[in-house]
């Protein structure tokens, strides 16, 4: 019995590009999917951070307008923030609501600031910069472990701080560092530690370029937190991220505010 060799036909070349075509197109969706899938687990993990950021800043809000509202502006450890108050109101006196309104907004200026120049010198351009008079001393004892201090503000040269921090620390950077210095250091004890915000805390370069790094409070892209106040009535917090492109007021922001 003789039997029949069946021969073996090779693929030809447009099967073999409409293979590669294939698996390069489902390649494609699934690179794609799991993208997707990634940064919704980015984003997830951001606003959950950022909520438990945005509870606590207006629990730190909210306590400082009521202890404010409760002070005596006649006490002397009041009186250099009321006199701020009765210059910024334009009102007549102690007793006037208006000045206590402007008061009760100074408090919780110091108490929440965005910025260094918040931080040492809430709502008083005027005052002598080097000893930041209106300033939290735990704020001022916080930055200057970071390098940071009144003094520096206008230094031409390097005199053991960062010089002329206002320039060249990013804003943003600022912000997700007064975040955490709030958090850790507010005058009402937001009670916040490093297991409560897991990933919100990282380190970010101080000034762009630097090798040196300092505690934020940072999104899942790594990138700065950021917080806005407004001190109207009702008073409130709103905490933002980037989102995945990087960059602020474009259609993928994250944004956690008051209902």
């Amino acid at each position: 019995m003789h039997l029949k060799r069946r021969s073996r036909r090779a693929f030809s070349l447009i099967e073999l590009l409409v293979v590669i075509a294939i698996i390069a197109i489902l390649v494609a969706l699934t690179t794609a999917a799991v993208m997707r899938f990634r940064g919704a687990g980015i984003g997830g993990a951001t606003r959950t951070n950022g909520g438990k950021i945005h509870t606590k800043l207006n629990d730190q809000l909210r306590a400082t307008a009521q202890k404010a509202h409760k002070d005596s502006l006649s006490d002397p450890n009041n009186v250099p923030y009321a006199n701020l108050a009765v210059a910024a109101s334009g009102g007549t006196g102690f007793t006037d609501p208006n000045v206590k309104s402007a008061y009760v907004m100074l408090r919780q200026m110091q108490a929440l600031p965005t910025s260094f120049d918040e931080a040492f010198w809430p709502d008083n351009p005027g005052s002598p910069k080097a000893t930041a008079p209106n300033a939290l001393p735990a704020y001022v004892n916080y930055l200057a472990a970071l390098g940071i201090n009144p003094a520096d503000r206008n230094s031409a040269s390097k005199t053991g701080g960062i010089s002329n921090w206002g320039t060249q620390v990013p804003l943003d950077v600022q912000c997700a560092i007064c975040i955490l210095m709030i958090l850790e250091k507010g005058p009402n004890g937001s009670g916040v530690t490093a297991d409560d915000l897991g990933s919100a805390i990282g380190r970010l370069q101080l000034v762009p370029g630097a090798t040196n790094t300092v505690p934020a409070a940072m999104d899942g892209w790594k990138r700065p937190f950021l917080f806005a106040k407004n001190l109207g009535t009702p008073a409130s917090i709103t905490v933002l991220s980037y989102g995945n492109d990087g960059k602020l007021n474009t259609y993928d922001d994250i944004v956690i505010t008051n209902p």
